[in-house]
């Protein structure tokens, strides 16, 4: 059914293509590996409202990648394109935090691996709560 909606609009290439988008497969917690150094930011009405830069030997990087492969583990794969929120940013990955989802997305050398995202929890906010505190102890 959706093939053929999309082929009446697009063709059959591009509806095979928003089907892999839509339907792809979930983030595994082997795909998962966080770098630093990472920058965080906070953004408020489409402006940056504060940044920090962490090395990549600070212990909230471990945090975060202990944090992201339990929870974003079986992430669904998500083509929308979010304002942002909080984000943390590293070498090949950024994530999004927004106050019902959080969003990943992940790239290469080769470019772009996926984009993903899952409904905001308590250890979802928990995590956001230690980014947060560490971006305003920076002011």
């Amino acid at each position: 059914m959706l093939c053929s909606a999309l082929i009446a609009i697009a063709g059959c290439e591009t509806s095979h293509l928003a089907s892999h988008a839509a339907f792809g497969p979930s983030l595994r917690a082997e795909q998962i590996s966080f770098r630093g150094p990472i920058e965080i930011a906070e953004h408020q009405k489409g402006r940056e409202n504060g940044f920090i830069r962490l090395q990549s030997d600070d212990p909230l990087i471990t945090e975060l990648n202990l944090w992201a492969q339990q929870a974003l583990a079986g992430a669904k794969v998500d083509i929308v394109n979010y304002a942002p929120g909080t984000t943390v940013r590293g070498t090949g990955f950024k994530l999004n935090f927004k106050p019902w989802r959080v969003v990943v997305d992940i790239w290469n050398e080769s470019g772009p691996v996926g984009s993903w995202s899952k409904p905001s929890d308590e250890n979802t906010d928990r995590m956001l709560e230690a980014l947060t505190a560490r971006l305003h102890l920076s002011e």
